[in-house]
Order: C-alpha cells, then structure tokens, then sequence
C-alpha cells in the first residue's frame, strides 16, 4: 500500500476545480479506477443522449475481489463501492436500495445502472461491465496501456457480451 495522497486528474472541462477532478490515492490501484470512473462517465453521457428513454438517474459501483476471465464475471468479495449520480463517485459503505425499476414504462434504463468491475492483481487487465437496463447491458474486458494520470483502457480480445 503506498502512502495516501491527492491527485487531479483532467476531465471535463465543466467540472469543478477547474475541468480537473479530486481524488483520494490510497493503493496502487486508485490510479485505475480512475480509469473505470471515466469509462462510466462516458457511458453516462451516452444514456443522457439515447432515445431508449429517460437516462438513469443514479449510477452504483462495485469493485470485486476476482474475475472469471472466461465468462467475464466479477465475482468473489465486493472491495469498494461508490454511488455516482451525475458528478462525483461517493464511497458507500454498504449496498444502497438499487432501484430496478425503469426511469419510465417504455424506457430500456433501470432508474439505477449497476457497474461492476475487477482490476487484475498486476494491474494490467480490467473486466468491467454495466447492466443499465431490461434489455441494454455488456460486459468487456480492457488491456491497460500506460500507467499513472496517462494510463488508458483499450479494449482486448477475449470474452465480452451484450444483451
């Protein structure tokens, strides 16, 4: 475990601090879910704009302890979650209420998307997946290419599904 310190990273430039967002390091491994952070973020916005309905109005994060890479499915222990609902990543310290429910009667999102992730113990593989709705969900795995605030996610081969 490396010593706890904060770091910017950028994001939108309509964010708060200055198109930069406040994050806590407190493992080696903070670096990455900063990565997952934007990959949701990105699928956020998505939702905003689709015209399968209403978008979601919360978005729950849970990191797990392992992956079956075969399946693409996060399993074992839950590590971390967080609760997302347009712009920061708040730490949950338990499993909030998840509202299945869809945000209207002929839309495809729950009123809560469900993000599920494991980061690979060498920190270089991640699985994530987003289950956003009764027929919009997928799940992908992603090489990590670089390290630190220049790190991306690139997509890789191997299993993913969509439903």
């Amino acid at each position: 475990m490396s010593e706890i310190q904060e770091v910017l990273y950028p994001c939108d430039e309509d964010a708060h601090d200055g198109g930069r967002i406040r994050v806590v390091l407190a493992d080696q491994h903070d670096w990455l879910r900063e990565l997952v952070f934007q990959k949701v973020r990105t699928e956020w916005e998505a939702c905003a704009q689709s015209k399968s309905g209403p978008p979601p109005q919360r978005c729950y994060l849970r990191e797990y302890e392992k992956c079956d890479w075969s399946r693409l499915n996060c399993e074992g222990e839950v590590l971390n979650r967080w609760l997302h609902e347009g712009d920061e990543f708040v730490v949950c310290p338990d499993d909030p209420c998840v509202d299945d429910t869809p945000t209207a009667p002929d839309s495809s999102f729950f009123q809560t998307v469900r993000v599920h992730f494991h980061i690979a113990p060498n920190g270089q593989r991640v699985a994530l997946a987003f289950d956003l709705g009764r027929i919009h969900g997928y799940g992908k795995p992603y090489i990590v290419e670089g390290e630190g605030p220049s790190a991306t996610l690139v997509e890789s081969d191997g299993m993913e599904w969509v439903s």
